[in-house]
């Protein structure tokens, strides 16, 4: 911050500094810039409305670039799902034990709601327990896990008592959540969930959000809307590219006249219908005849701004729109790398505590007890392709003929 100094001296002699703190910014009188001339100096961001369920839902199901950040990311992000990293012979039961309760499917559509509402969770269903108490692996026994069951931030309601713990990794949000189904509801302890978050929010403004993150939706709302609205208005634009334009003299005249609409519209219905048919305008003495037409230069390279500020949010543009690469020598690989790159930090930060978490109850469950010789680890997103797996096998045939 920017502050100017005044000096003045004080009863015993010395020289007190004192302070005013002026606006932070470059400011320049000559330019205006950042005078109250300029006129981005009153520029500001703020929050006009809240998205709303309706709202979102209605992004999801009508619009396909909101559709596509909220689906692409997720579906990436499960794809390839992981491998386990051990040399126990019981890693094909736990891999067993997933497809039995479908944890590949509930994590991914936990991944996409979360992203679209903001929030939700894994209720870890444990046979003969009282969803309502605290969950200890010590108390779940063999064969005990049912189910996995995705519930989003609407269906999960959140109430009573902040924890205070500050060890623990529920630290700020509620101890107890309740399952709204019609009159009917669930009490459910925080330790039999397993949370996914969307858009990370600071702290107060998490706690005023109900304890529930962003929908990614919300910092992309207006980006999507402008590329929705370029879309919708070069459409229309279609309808007019040619226009034909037929000067009638006395045309105010003849409308004004009883059924002057009528004998115009059956009048240059027939001029029309002669055209089509061998392409000749009839006309009578006095009328011209001409076409308008819509240049379309350029209207593509706006649309495509607008459609690279929605990828540049998540996704290059080529996985979004899903077309070739354009420019010279451009194989798009090299934003593909960087996009994967993100999914993978993504599933390391986000992916990897949720899954650890299932992994302990799944484990227990499957052998009574939890195995410290499994680990997990990510399958690569990036595939080779026939022709760098070639050349992959045979550079090694030839390391190992050389030591041979």
């Amino acid at each position: 911050m920017f502050s100017m100094f005044k000096t003045s001296p004080t009863k015993d002699g010395k020289v007190a500094d004192t302070t005013n703190p002026t606006i932070d910014g470059l400011t320049n009188f000559v330019s205006n810039l950042g005078s109250v001339k300029d006129t981005a100096s009153q520029s500001c961001f703020s929050r006009n409305r809240a998205l709303g369920r309706h709202e979102l839902d209605s992004m999801y199901r009508d619009s396909w670039l909101a559709r596509k950040v909220i689906d692409v990311p997720t579906e990436e992000m499960t794809r390839a799902w992981r491998q386990f990293d051990t040399t126990d012979i019981r890693q094909s039961e736990l891999a067993a034990e997933e497809q039995r309760i479908q944890l590949k499917a509930k994590v991914a559509a936990a991944i996409r709601w979360a992203r679209l509402y903001g929030g939700s969770a894994l209720y870890l269903g444990i046979k003969g327990q009282d969803p309502s108490q605290p969950l200890k692996l010590t108390d779940i026994k063999r064969s005990s896990l049912s189910y996995l069951q995705v519930l989003d931030r609407h269906r999960l309601v959140g109430f009573g008592d902040r924890d205070c713990s500050l060890d623990s990794s529920n630290f700020g949000l509620p101890l107890f959540y309740e399952v709204r189904n019609g009159d009917n509801s669930v009490k459910i302890h925080h330790s039999r969930l397993v949370r996914f978050d969307g858009a990370a929010l600071p702290s107060d403004l998490l706690q005023a959000n109900d304890c529930w993150s962003d929908s990614v939706l919300v910092s992309l709302y207006s980006v999507i809307q402008n590329a929705e609205t370029a879309s919708a208005v070069i459409a229309s634009l279609l309808h007019e590219a040619v226009v034909d334009v037929v000067k009638v003299p006395g045309l105010e005249q003849m409308l004004s006249q009883k059924d002057g609409e009528q004998k115009l519209h059956r009048r240059f219905g027939l001029a029309m219908q002669l055209k089509s048919l061998n392409n000749t305008l009839l006309l009578g003495q006095g009328e011209d005849y001409s076409q308008k037409s819509v240049a379309f230069s350029g209207i593509k390279d706006v649309l495509c701004e607008f459609m690279a500020l929605v990828a540049a949010a998540d996704m290059p543009v080529t996985r979004l729109l899903g077309q070739s690469p354009a420019g010279l020598n451009s194989t798009g690989e090299s934003d593909l790398r960087n996009f994967y790159d993100m999914i993978s930090a993504r599933q390391e930060s986000q992916l990897r505590p949720q899954l650890s978490r299932i992994d302990e109850v799944l484990q227990v469950s499957l052998w009574g007890h939890k195995s410290k010789r499994i680990d997990f680890a990510f399958n690569p997103l990036w595939q080779m392709t026939e022709l760098e797996k070639a050349d992959l096998a045979l550079k090694q045939s030839q390391i190992h003929a050389a030591d041979s």
